[in-house]
């Protein structure tokens, strides 16, 4: 699985509620306070979620959704369209494709598409 780090737990904690199955994949809502670590510097007086941390939410849930520890090869086809700001609810979905180690990521925010990317996995055999 993914060793706990200060970001991991923060991203966790942002939750609301359990994952849930949806089309074979798994769903997530989240909701990130103004505190959050990840608003720290970007950017000061208009914070935005970080691209880091919107792709940190697709490998939490493509790892939960595999039950293997995996190493991030790949992020491809990453585009980033609407900003998430503090407070806002955002829905994660994470689906596995046919190739058992690609993963496609839509976040949502408001019906609208805020990000999408595919995270291609190295997996670990070594925890």
């Amino acid at each position: 699985m993914l060793k706990n780090n200060t970001l991991n737990e923060q991203i966790l904690n942002s939750a609301i509620g359990q994952e849930q199955e949806w089309d074979g994949g798994l769903k997530q809502l989240f909701r990130f306070a103004a505190e959050f670590i990840g608003f720290q510097g970007h950017f000061p007086d208009n914070p935005i979620l970080p691209a880091v941390v919107q792709l940190q939410l697709g490998v939490l849930l493509a790892v939960r959704l595999s039950s293997q520890s995996f190493t991030v090869k790949t992020i491809n086809r990453a585009k980033f369209m609407h900003p998430i700001r503090p407070e806002q609810i955002i829905m994660v979905y994470c689906k596995s494709m046919q190739d058992s180690n690609k993963y496609t990521v839509t976040i949502t925010l408001d019906d609208l598409v805020a990000s999408s990317f595919t995270i291609t996995m190295w997996e670990n055999y070594a925890t």
